[in-house]
This record gives C-alpha cells, sequence and structure tokens, in this order.
C-alpha cells in the first residue's frame, strides 16, 4: 500500500492560497487600492502641517530596471512614510533630473549604426521680438523660406488671451483690471501688447503667493508688483510696494518707475 506523504507532515492548518493566482488577484489588490485612496487621505490629514519633501530622482534612467532600483525604492518609501508618521506632510514626489540623457545614450548603443527615421515633417521655427536683421546674419535669414510677423495684439486678443492664461492658474478674470493693465503698457510704458505678457504676469503672480504661502489672485496690487518684479524691501521703493509708493505720492505714475529703474541701471 502505497505511503500517503501528506499525511505524515505536520502542516498548519490555515485558509492561505498555496497557489498566488496573480492573473486573478492582482486586479482585485488594485481596485481595493483604488477604492480605499489611502494616499489621499494622508494628504488631506496632513494638511497645514510643516512639510517634507524627499525629491526622487528618475526610476531607471541607466537601463533596464534590477532589484537595485526596487531596493532603492522601498528605502525611499520607509522615509516619506515614517516622516508622515512624525507628523509631517512628506508627500512623495517624482523627478526627473536626468534630462533623458542616459536613455538617450541606451537608445544609440541598441541602435548601433541605424538612423532613428522621424516619421513626420521637420521644420525650424525661429521666433523673435527683435528686428532679426539686428540678431543674426543675412544668410540665416534667407535659409529661413517662410516667416510670419506677429504684430502687436488688438485689445480683444489680449483679452482672450488673458482670460485663458487665469483660467489656466484657476484664477478669477476680471475684465476691468486687464483694461487697466493695457492702458498702462500702451499709453505709460509706450509698449505694444503682446501675447506673451498674459502669461508671464499671471506666471509672477503664482510664483511670488506660492513663495509667500498665499492664495494667488488677480489684483491691481499683484498686478503691479508682477509688472516691475520688485521686493517689497527695495530701497528704491522705500520699502513699500511699488503700488503702495504711487498710492503714497511717491510717484505720480507707473512710467516714472521705469525710468527710475532705467536711471539706476545706467549709473
Amino acid at each position: 500500500m502505497p505511503v500517503d506523504l501528506k499525511a505524515s507532515v505536520n502542516l498548519p492548518r490555515t485558509s492561505f492560497p498555496m497557489k498566488a493566482n496573480l492573473p486573478q488577484n492582482e486586479p482585485k489588490t488594485l481596485a481595493r487600492w483604488e477604492e480605499m485612496r489611502l494616499y489621499d487621505r494622508i494628504r488631506q490629514a496632513r494638511k497645514g502641517v510643516p512639510q517634507y519633501v524627499l525629491h526622487d530622482g528618475p526610476p531607471y534612467a541607466n537601463g533596464p530596471i534590477h532589484l537595485g532600483h526596487a531596493l532603492n525604492k522601498c528605502l525611499k518609501d520607509f522615509v516619506v512614510k515614517s516622516k508622515n508618521m512624525a507628523g509631517f506632510d512628506a508627500p512623495y514626489i517624482p523627478g526627473w533630473d536626468c534630462h533623458g540623457l542616459p536613455i538617450e545614450i541606451k537608445v544609440d548603443q541598441q541602435l548601433g549604426g541605424k538612423k532613428l527615421q522621424i516619421p513626420f515633417d521637420l521644420f525650424v521655427v525661429f521666433a523673435t521680438n527683435l528686428d532679426p536683421a539686428t540678431v543674426v546674419e543675412e544668410a540665416f535669414l534667407r535659409r529661413i523660406q517662410t516667416k510670419i510677423n506677429l504684430g502687436p495684439l488688438t485689445s480683444e486678443q489680449f483679452h482672450e488671451i488673458f482670460r485663458r492664461s487665469c483660467a489656466n492658474a484657476s484664477l478669477t478674470y476680471d475684465k476691468a483690471l486687464i483694461d487697466d493693465v493695457m492702458r498702462r503698457v500702451e499709453h505709460e510704458y509706450e509698449q505694444p501688447l503682446r501675447a506673451c505678457q498674459p502669461n508671464d504676469l499671471v506666471n509672477q503672480i503664482l510664483w511670488r503667493a506660492k513663495y509667500e504661502q498665499k492664495k494667488p489672485a488677480l489684483t491691481l496690487e499683484a498686478l503691479a508688483d508682477a509688472w516691475v518684479q520688485r521686493p517689497n524691501n527695495n530701497p528704491l521703493f522705500g520699502g513699500l510696494t511699488p503700488l503702495e509708493y504711487m498710492i503714497r505720492g511717491g510717484l505720480p505714475a507707473m512710467q516714472n518707475v521705469r525710468r527710475l529703474l532705467d536711471a539706476r541701471r545706467a549709473g
């Protein structure tokens, strides 16, 4: 009679399955994690407390992924979780600091002498706000067959670009404020309305609000600070913002601010 070796082994009785059944179980695990939203709940619970940011590097920029990368991510996960448990707001921030160069080197190595075929037409675009003749030589300009002159914007175009920039930045658009910006640009600064100006001003407002840890808002003072790009403690304005300096009679108009700055640079 054959011996039942299974019956001779003292094994614990457990409901843990012997087979992993990963094709069936992994989707269930992912769905459970998605339903729990644990990371989002941690972020919400830690809102407002001191931050600890671990800026992670690229995951596998130098070649195929291996166990060293897995260990690297586990260790960083330990740090982030321990800092959250210690009372910090510790988000996980993936970073990309290699600019793709190691990946490009690997691609070149694998292609060898083959050339990478680009499945589209390639055009060279050269853009400038200056007179092209003062920037590059005539021979270079002759090689650019198609030239498009984008002149000053109309007020309607300027409003539309500013409205879209505000929408992208979650700022409340104010037509009256933008009318004031256009008046200052055209009459006080004596400059044309350009398509780059709305996005540049909105970015200055966002960056300054983030630095000062304030909620960004499209206001007259925020626009004035964004245009002049001077800190509050600048001795040129006596420790005031440019707008406060003007309100208190220091300068009659923003154009005088520009003249003072130009004179300071020259002197």
